[in-house]
């Protein structure tokens, strides 16, 4: 059994499970996945403070947004 991401908007995906047995094809479900990211405003520097990379840092934009950074990339 594998799990299938569908982007419907986004930010919102919606799952579904596949199981490729046909006598299982009945108790297939769709799901919807709302959840949310709560952080604090400002996250220290774990990076510095460990001394090794893969942590999360904020990006805070101008129009009010914030993006989650890991490695200086956008990662949500």
């Amino acid at each position: 059994m594998h799990l299938q991401l569908i982007e419907v908007r986004p930010g919102i995906l919606i799952s579904e499970s596949i199981d490729e047995r046909p006598e299982t094809i009945s108790s297939n479900r769709r799901k919807i996945d709302v959840h949310a990211h709560v952080l604090p405003k400002h996250i220290p520097d774990f990076q510095k403070k460990f001394g090794y990379a893969g942590f999360v840092t904020l990006d805070h934009r101008e129009d009010g947004t914030t993006n989650m950074m890991k490695d200086g990339k956008l990662f949500r």
